[in-house]
């Protein structure tokens, strides 16, 4: 058994977390389509399709960046069971017209992302694919980044990366 008192605190702290943050406020900045539900993996799971090179920090900070991604969450989740996973698949690559910053710019608002997220929706995700035309060391640079995180635990057992070769 898990400890009751532990987990009923948690469910307080993201229920207040939700009714004061979600959705975002007004004042929250429109920020590009990066993060969206978008059809189902092999397994069933949900995927939460995410495009790195639409992130533009002119427009949001990190923080702004995470709370659209809880609000698809959130708004994907509650037509789901609490305890379905999802599948994260992060595309990399750039496209015209897009803010495409240099992967350096976007390692905050992976930050503040696994903090929110972490928080607010333990172990919800299955796995997590990278679909990239970097270089292998250059995922590696990220993962030594993310390991730093605080929810980096959680995610470890779950990240799995694919990348093409250079």
């Amino acid at each position: 058994g898990g400890d009751e008192a532990a987990g009923e605190a948690m469910l307080q702290e993201h229920l207040r977390w939700r009714a004061s943050t979600l959705p975002p406020p007004a004042c929250h900045p429109e920020l590009p389509e990066w993060a969206f539900f978008h059809g189902t993996a092999t397994d069933g799971t949900r995927i939460l399709f995410v495009q790195g090179a639409r992130i533009d920090p002119d427009k949001g900070n990190p923080t702004h960046y995470a709370l659209s991604a809880a609000a698809a969450i959130d708004a994907e989740t509650q037509q789901v069971s609490a305890t379905e996973h999802f599948t994260v698949f992060v595309d990399t690559r750039a496209n015209d017209g897009w803010a495409n910053p240099k992967i350096w710019g976007i390692v905050p608002v992976v930050r503040a992302c696994i903090r929110v997220l972490g928080a607010n929706y333990p172990e919800r995700v299955r796995r997590i694919v990278i679909r990239s035309l970097l270089c292998a060391w250059v995922l590696r640079e990220i993962a030594w980044i993310v390991r730093w995180c605080t929810y980096w635990q959680q995610l470890r057992k779950a990240m799995r990366c694919k990348s093409l070769s250079c």
